[in-house]
């Protein structure tokens, strides 16, 4: 996404951007993206966990409002992690931030390597 663009929004994540406005500015780049590595991902994701089958002009607002509210959902963490993705514990081999800080993690999900 040209620099212009991206300074001009603010970013595609900032909320204070109506939805609308934000698709209608990835949805141009979208469908170059949608076969790359990241984009694959990121549609196996909207399938997997939020049951929509593509990302367009006619589900971006579905999948927007469905990723809201699992991000409101305490089990969902465990949802992801433990029952989509069966994985028992995923292994950190930092306990610090990038600011050099203890990380605050769940034992339940993570555990440090030391």
């Amino acid at each position: 996404m040209p620099e212009s663009v991206w300074n001009e929004t603010g970013g595609l994540p900032d909320h204070n951007i109506p939805l609308e406005q934000r698709w209608k500015i990835l949805a141009p780049y979208w469908q170059f993206t949608r076969t790359t590595g990241y984009g694959r991902c990121i549609l196996i994701a909207a399938r997997d966990l939020f049951g929509i089958d593509d990302i367009n002009e006619r589900t971006y607002k579905t999948l927007s409002e469905r990723i809201t509210t699992a991000n409101h959902d305490p089990q969902w963490y465990h949802t992801v992690l433990k029952v989509k993705a069966g994985i028992d514990v995923a292994l950190n081999d930092d306990p610090t931030t990038l600011l050099g800080e203890p990380l605050d993690f769940d034992p339940m999900f993570f555990r440090i390597v030391t």
